[in-house]
């Protein structure tokens, strides 16, 4: 990954790891960077599904907060950005990425508890 000259060959190296099939649903809708990034936030979220479904259920509270945890953290982040006016092109694909994690999110959460 070091000696990748841009984002794209480093997106590239990943396609034949186990990212490969994440950056090939992505790569029809985004492009790199944002390719890569969409590609390693959807890696985490099915990595996140995994383990909610693994665990215990005696541990299944406590991986929640977890990630609750990182959750709030992000939200807190888009809020302080919006606050500060601070604007960018990623905004549209960060809450759309936002709106289709929360979506996924949720539906695992009440899957869950049924």
């Amino acid at each position: 990954m070091v000696k990748a000259d841009d984002v794209a060959e480093m997106t590239r190296m990943l396609e034949s790891t186990w990212y490969g099939p994440e950056i090939e649903r992505a790569s029809s809708l985004y492009s790199p960077p944002e390719l890569l990034e969409v590609a390693l936030n959807r890696h985490i979220v099915e990595i996140n599904k995994i383990v909610l479904e693994t665990v215990p259920f005696s541990g299944k509270l406590a991986i929640r907060a977890y990630l609750l945890k990182w959750d709030i953290h992000n939200i807190e982040l888009i809020l302080s950005s919006k606050l500060l006016g601070v604007q960018s092109q990623r905004q549209s694909l960060f809450w759309s990425l936002v709106e289709t994690f929360l979506q996924e999110y949720l539906q695992e959460i009440f899957h869950m508890t049924k």
